[in-house]
């Protein structure tokens, strides 16, 4: 997989950010929150920028070289990446609530070993 810049919080405060970049272009973002250590995933996106609204912005943004990073092994690999730093620094779970295409985001996040209630909140405990 191509190699794309992570760009990791400095530390863990009450809200912390992380960025993923493709040459100086913003390609997604995760919103954590730490909740006395464990972390909430508030929101994690990754652009698809082939769906724009009009066919104008689409040709827009194509002219202008932004493409579609879904679907490509992408928010896997940042998500893994997000999960290897809170582990490092001690978290002891991370969770959050689906929200939109439910299904899909169901198989995404089981594969990377969170569990999914019944009212679509997601867990991952990371103590050993």
């Amino acid at each position: 997989m191509k190699q794309y810049q992570i760009i990791e919080p400095e530390s863990m405060h009450d809200s912390f950010v992380f960025n993923i970049i493709d040459q100086n272009y913003p390609v997604g973002y995760a919103n954590l929150i730490n909740d006395n250590g464990a972390i909430k995933l508030a929101d994690i996106y990754i652009y698809d920028h082939a769906h724009a609204k009009s066919t104008l912005a689409r040709w827009f943004k194509k002219l202008r070289g932004r493409k579609n990073y879904r679907d490509k092994g992408v928010g896997t690999c940042f998500l893994k990446r997000i999960i290897k730093f809170c582990k490092n620094k001690g978290t002891k779970k991370i969770y959050g609530e689906l929200v939109d295409d439910i299904p899909r985001l169901k198989k995404w996040y089981q594969s990377l070993g969170f569990t999914i209630d019944t009212t679509n909140k997601i867990e991952l405990d990371l103590s050993d």
